[in-house]
């Protein structure tokens, strides 16, 4: 007969714990601040760098670059797990960064 043995008790987190509550609400805001700045780069650079059809500017490599400053500062960020919530806060915001250049070219467009 083999001896009893107590059965062995795993540690989960408990919801309750503040210091899991902390990690939270730091990737929230994580995720938020990096969400909002992409949004006003986008919004800044598009409104201010946009011109009418026809006149001499660099939309043309502003429409690759500004996206593909923002891929460039995710992928970083995405190899970190404590940064990961900025990465997609960056990443959630090219989306919105499209939206924001079809409303820019919609609102100064001229028939």
């Amino acid at each position: 007969m083999t001896p009893a043995t107590s059965p062995v008790t795993l540690e989960y987190p408990s919801p309750e714990n503040p210091e899991d509550a902390n990690v939270t609400l730091y990737a929230f805001l994580q995720f938020f601040f990096a969400l909002v700045i992409g949004v006003a780069a986008s919004g800044i650079i598009w409104w201010g760098a946009f011109r009418p059809p026809g006149t001499d500017d660099q939309m043309e490599r502003l429409i690759l670059l500004v996206p593909g400053l923002k891929v460039l500062a995710a992928l970083p960020l995405l190899l970190f797990r404590r940064s990961r919530p900025a990465a997609a806060g960056l990443l959630l915001s090219l989306p919105i960064g499209v939206l924001i250049f079809f409303g820019v070219c919609a609102a100064t467009w001229r028939l």
